[in-house]
Order: structure tokens, then C-alpha cells, then sequence
């Protein structure tokens, strides 16, 4: 799993990478929000989600929220 935490002038992107492998049949955890609930969060501070499956394995999860203040 690679993580990666960029701030830059107009926002902060988070990307968390995978390769498809666990530790087992057990290692997700059960009864959350899951994307659903990070979505709502990201969208709440103004940012956007983008989840993609890799043809190769694995996934790709990016967050972007800007640092600047959002008008409602």
C-alpha cells in the first residue's frame, strides 16, 4: 500500500494505492459507510473523491479538498 499527502496553494491531495493483495479474508472491516461515507466527507469540505479499480489488481483512491475557505 503506498499513501501519499501533497499540500500545495490551493488544496491537499491524499492518495492511498493498493495492489489488490491482504492478509486475509478478514482483513476489511465489515458494516461501514465505506466509499459513501468518504465522499460525503470530501464533498462537505468543498473536495472531490475519485476511486478506480486497476485492471492489473488493486485500486487507486484520491481525495482532493482545497485549503482555501469554501462559500455555501
Amino acid at each position: 500500500m503506498q499513501l501519499r499527502l501533497e499540500a500545495g496553494d490551493a488544496d491537499i491531495v491524499l492518495s492511498v494505492e493498493d495492489d489488490g493483495e491482504t492478509n486475509g479474508a478478514d482483513a476489511a472491516p465489515k458494516g461501514g459507510m465505506g466509499l459513501l461515507g468518504m465522499q460525503e466527507r470530501v464533498v462537505s469540505l468543498g473536495g472531490t473523491l475519485q476511486f478506480e479499480r486497476r485492471e492489473t489488481g488493486g485500486a487507486r483512491l484520491v481525495a482532493r479538498i482545497p485549503t482555501l475557505p469554501v462559500e455555501p
